[in-house]
């Protein structure tokens, strides 16, 4: 009997079957949050990636009667907006030549800095039959490149088979030491560390405020509607981008409640005045989002960090990842961690100077992970 192997281009959801659906949702062994197809219905549905977004998504799949058999998630992006792996130098290098940077390939989790499997399925199909389908599509479509963010480590060999270059970059994650509760948790740092903590976390007691963690099968639409109000308000007062919107949260709540803790701080009148997001896998905890109506000292800390430390304990989780920024968080118990990506070029003389800057790149930031290690907030082993 013979069997055919097929591999398609697809655009949208609603081109896969359910069985295809299910197949997608097996590979999701540790139930990463990112990886599951609500989360990429959730950005479809509420029109967050797709026309007008610059996040144009494609999947690529290759199945064998019917069945899926492999699969790769990325988009057709017209900018570097919501990646995380910064390359706007390399789009003004380009435009200085007047060469165009834009379109280009980009296999991410959308608006996300986490660290998530970028192949799904059979790695041998993906090695010698999907990626090649890939890199011709770029081709085919004259895309300046394509670039796998927050990578693997098996993916990043396969990659670099296929000429990609590794990029290095620096997170702080928190790295569970085990530990029963967060007394034990402070232990394992240094005194100076565990004096500033206890202080922060005793203003937040002292001050009336009431900390609850809501599990998101038990999220109402009002905690849903303060939540969005605090993110909107968040990101006008940072200035900067507001990638999600409403029925994305609404959506994400509704199919993923299983992975979702929402943090939220009341005050003495049990009004909400405070809230952050926390999504999970079977090994990581993430922080993704918070906001505030009044502005507290501390309160910043308690919700994002502290509450998913704790969390992070109660679970049992190996790993806290809470976003991409973080001199703050080195000063409270996080680690410096050296993430991935991985890149081709396709012109020829910018690929030799974007992998020599790459090289260059690297060496600096293991030198200042070294550092940082150095000096991080953990006691000594003896």
């Amino acid at each position: 009997m013979n069997h055919q192997r097929n591999i398609q281009v697809r655009d949208k959801l609603s081109q896969f079957s359910s069985e295809e659906i299910n197949q997608w949702r097996a590979w999701n062994e540790e139930n990463n949050p990112f990886c599951d197809p609500d989360f990429f219905s959730s950005l479809e549905k509420s029109n967050c990636i797709g026309k007008d977004t610059g996040w144009n998504p494609v999947y690529f799949t290759l199945t064998e009667d019917k069945k899926l058999l492999a699969l790769i998630i990325g988009f057709v992006k017209t900018h570097s907006y919501g990646e995380y792996i910064f390359d706007w130098q390399w789009a003004h290098a380009y435009e200085n030549y007047q060469i165009p940077y834009y379109p280009k390939f980009t296999v991410a989790i959308p608006y996300s800095p986490v660290s998530a499997p970028k192949f799904f399925g059979d790695s041998e199909l993906i090695k010698n039959d999907l990626l090649p389908q890939l890199m011709a599509f770029t081709k085919q479509y004259s895309l300046s490149g394509v670039h796998f963010l927050f990578t693997q480590n098996g993916e990043n060999k396969i990659l670099e088979e296929l000429e990609f270059k590794t990029r290095t970059s620096l997170q702080y994650h928190w790295l569970n030491p085990h530990v029963d509760d967060f007394e034990s948790y402070l232990a394992t740092l240094k005194k100076n560390r565990r004096k500033t903590i206890k202080r922060e976390r005793r203003v937040i007691k002292e001050s009336s405020l009431n900390i609850k963690r809501i599990p998101g099968t038990q999220v109402t639409k009002k905690d849903i509607d303060f939540f969005y109000r605090c993110y909107s308000d968040t990101i006008e007062k940072k200035a900067s981008m507001g990638y999600l919107n409403y029925e994305f949260f609404k959506n994400l709540f509704h199919s993923q409640a299983q992975n979702i803790v929402l943090c939220m701080a009341y005050d003495h009148q049990h009004n909400p005045i405070a809230t952050s997001l926390f999504l999970f896998s079977g090994t990581t905890l993430y922080g993704r989002y918070w906001g505030c109506q009044k502005d507290i000292e501390f309160l910043h800390f308690e919700l994002c960090i502290y509450q998913g430390i704790e969390l992070a304990i109660e679970k049992d989780l190996k790993v806290f990842e809470a976003g991409a920024q973080g001199e703050h968080k080195r000063l409270r118990g996080f680690t410096p961690v050296l993430t991935t990506s991985s890149h081709f070029i396709e012109h020829p003389q910018f690929r030799k100077a974007i992998f020599d800057f790459i090289d260059s790149e690297k060496d600096q930031l293991d030198e200042i992970s070294k550092e940082l290690t150095r000096q991080n907030s953990l006691k000594a082993k003896v």
